[in-house]
């Protein structure tokens, strides 16, 4: 990509790559070798989602319909995660069930989101101290873990049991 990228995420099967971009996500259909083909003009849109923010973290649902966005605006009131969706072919989808969606709150970088649940939750973890959980069907924020310290990442066992923290000290 001809652009600065600051998250990268492949689909669960494999199919679809996507790269947050300086103001957006955009996403293309991959072989399936561990090599990315060349964005092929057909699939890759010039910004798929066009935010006119960093993106800072990407994530799949578990059937590889909906992207999972964060922005990273430091201090920012105006950071998103959001959820928009992409049909196999790496084209903006309209079959999903979910559709578009945003889930408000965090008021600093958003730095990673994980999908929970078989694609029933996302969950968020943020610069402004919050870990957060959300409801994929409705966008509402269902629970908050507020810390003491910024946190720069977030990882979810396979088993989606536990979660681990990267943070600030």
């Amino acid at each position: 990509l001809r652009t600065e990228v600051h998250s990268v995420a492949i689909s669960p099967d494999g199919i679809l790559a996507a790269a947050g971009t300086v103001k957006g996500v955009k996403h293309w259909r991959i072989d399936g070798s561990k090599h990315l083909e060349s964005p092929d003009p057909r699939y890759l849109l010039e910004e798929d989602i066009n935010l006119g923010h960093p993106v800072t973290t990407l994530a799949f649902s578990h059937t590889g319909d909906e992207i999972i966005y964060g922005t990273g605006q430091p201090n920012s009131d105006n950071n998103v995660l959001g959820m928009g969706a992409v049909d196999q072919y790496g084209r903006r989808g309209t079959n999903t069930s979910l559709g578009s969606r945003r889930f408000e709150g965090h008021t600093d970088q958003i730095t990673s989101a994980e999908v929970l649940e078989y694609g029933k939750r996302v969950i968020s973890s943020s610069r402004d101290k919050t870990v957060r959980a959300w409801s994929m069907e409705t966008g509402l924020e269902e629970h908050r873990i507020p810390l003491d310290v910024p946190i720069n990442d977030l990882a979810v066992s396979p088993n989606r049991s536990r979660f681990l923290l990267a943070a600030d000290d």
